[in-house]
């Protein structure tokens, strides 16, 4: 008898050796799929109000109580415009674009009340405003300021460059606003002006304690 030769038994336990193998490198594979999808994607509003929840994100506003069911929505939240705002002065003069640069320097501060209350905003002009909630974030996760689309229809930016809610910070968050219609604009206080996505990282931040840890106009 040839000794190369496998019995049938023998070929049966090879075969469901083998096909057992590749299960398991099947559901490893799905494993390491599905976990990366887990540890990096954006929150629906379900996972925004769990989160919530849990602490690892925070809606506040310190004038009244905040309600989150008008404002999270199927993968963001709104965020309502404040009363205070920053308008660049008409001054000629350049700016130097340096670290030690202080754009109060350049702009004047505007407070609206029931007296004056709106702002309006000059075709192609641009200027600060601020939300009146304040946002927290874990180290886990980041969050994108987003403009809301029936506005950006009529030509309003909520913002031109800084759209990024670092990880561990708690603060109101700053809007560089700019009209770039041909019509003014007029912005009022209390008007859902923008949306946040919050997405999980692949890993914890070091909590944010930069310049502009402490939002303020």
């Amino acid at each position: 008898m040839n000794v190369t030769m496998l019995s049938f038994d023998s070929k049966l336990v090879l075969f469901f050796s083998f096909t057992t193998f590749c299960l398991w490198i099947f559901l490893a594979i799905k494993s390491l799929f599905k976990k990366k999808n887990s540890n990096g994607c954006v929150l629906t509003g379900k996972e925004i109000k769990k989160a919530i929840t849990k602490g690892q994100i925070g809606i506040t506003n310190k004038k009244k109580t905040v309600d989150l069911n008008s404002l999270i929505g199927c993968a963001s939240i709104d965020l309502t415009l404040g009363s205070v705002f920053r308008k660049y002065t008409k001054n000629t003069k350049p700016i130097e674009i340096r670290e030690k640069t202080n754009y109060q320097d350049f702009t004047e501060l505007i407070e609206l009340s029931k007296k004056k209350p709106y702002l309006e905003i000059a075709p192609h002009e641009s200027c600060l405003g601020i939300t009146q909630e304040s946002v927290y974030v874990s180290k886990n996760l980041f969050g994108l300021i987003s403009g809301r689309s029936r506005f950006a229809r009529v030509g309003l930016f909520i913002h031109f460059c800084a759209n990024f809610i670092q990880p561990g910070i708690e603060a109101q968050q700053v809007l560089e606003i700019f009209n770039a219609s041909n019509h003014p604009l007029r912005l009022y206080p209390g008007e859902k002006i923008c949306q946040v996505v919050f997405l999980k990282m692949f890993g914890e931040g070091v909590n944010y304690n930069g310049k502009f840890f402490k939002q303020k106009l």
